[in-house]
C-alpha cells in the first residue's frame, strides 16, 4: 500500500490506500499545467509534482490552496490547463454536471481529467454530501460532458467496503472515554483482516458489484 501517512486505526485507511495506489498509476498521463479542484491540503501533489510543469489547488475550505475560492464561482480561462485533478468532489457538488462543463471549459483539447469518486460510504462534511455514483451514472456525466473515457477502475470490492462501512460505524461511535482506545485497536484489527481477505480472487470479491470507490481518466474531446 502506498500512502505511508495512512494509519491503521483510521477507519479510512483502505480507500486511501487504493486511492494512493491508482493515482500513482494515473500519474503516467498527467501533464503541463495541472489545477487541483478541491485540492485539501494537498495530499496528492507529491504523486504528480515529477509529471507536471505547474500546479494549482483550488478550495475555499483550506487555507493550503493556491486559490482560496469556489471553483464553480472564480473566473479561470478556458482552455488554461493540460491535466485537472479531483479527488472525492463530485459528491459534494449539489450539481456534478455543472462542476463537470466547467472543468471541460478549463481543460484544453485533448486534456486530461482525473477523478476519484465513491460508491459507498457513510455521511461525511454534511450537510454537504449529495451523491454515491455507479459506473454507469460516471459515464452518462463524462459523455454529455464532452469527455471520452480511456481508463476506469472500481475500487475495493464486497469485503473492502464491508470493512469501511464497519469502521466507519465504530469511529462514530462508543466514544466514552473507556471505549475511545479498545475500539482503536478494534478498527485495525477488523481492517487487518479484511484487507487480507479483499486479496482473494476477483470471482469471490466481485469489485464489479460493490467497490468502494472508483477512479476515472478522461479526455477532453
Amino acid at each position: 500500500m502506498g500512502n505511508r501517512d495512512s494509519k491503521w486505526y483510521e477507519p479510512d485507511k483502505i480507500i486511501k490506500d487504493l486511492i494512493w495506489d491508482d493515482l500513482l498509476f494515473s500519474a503516467n498521463y498527467a501533464k503541463g499545467k495541472m489545477l487541483d479542484v478541491g485540492c485539501g491540503n494537498k495530499p496528492y501533489y507529491k504523486i504528480f509534482k515529477n509529471k507536471i510543469d505547474s500546479y494549482v489547488g483550488i478550495d475555499k475550505f483550506n487555507k493550503n490552496a493556491n486559490i482560496k475560492n469556489d471553483f464553480l464561482k472564480v473566473k479561470i480561462a478556458i482552455n488554461s490547463y493540460d491535466t485537472v485533478l479531483c479527488t472525492q468532489v463530485l459528491e459534494h457538488v449539489e450539481d456534478p454536471q455543472e462542476l463537470l462543463n466547467k472543468i471541460n471549459k478549463v481543460l484544453k483539447r485533448d486534456g486530461i481529467l482525473i477523478m476519484t469518486v465513491p460508491f459507498i460510504g457513510s455521511l461525511h462534511e454534511i450537510p454537504n454530501d449529495y451523491y454515491r455514483f455507479t459506473k454507469y451514472s460516471i459515464s452518462k456525466l463524462l459523455q454529455k460532458t464532452g469527455f471520452k473515457i480511456i481508463y476506469m477502475k472500481e475500487e475495493g470490492n464486497w469485503i473492502s467496503s464491508i470493512s469501511n462501512l464497519t469502521c466507519f460505524y465504530l469511529e462514530s461511535t462508543f466514544n466514552r472515554f473507556l471505549l475511545r482506545y479498545p475500539k482503536k485497536i478494534l478498527i485495525v484489527m477488523i481492517q487487518f483482516l479484511f484487507y487480507v481477505f479483499s486479496l482473494l480472487p476477483e470471482r469471490i470479491t466481485k469489485p464489479e458489484f460493490c467497490p468502494i470507490n472508483y477512479i476515472v481518466i478522461a479526455i477532453k474531446k
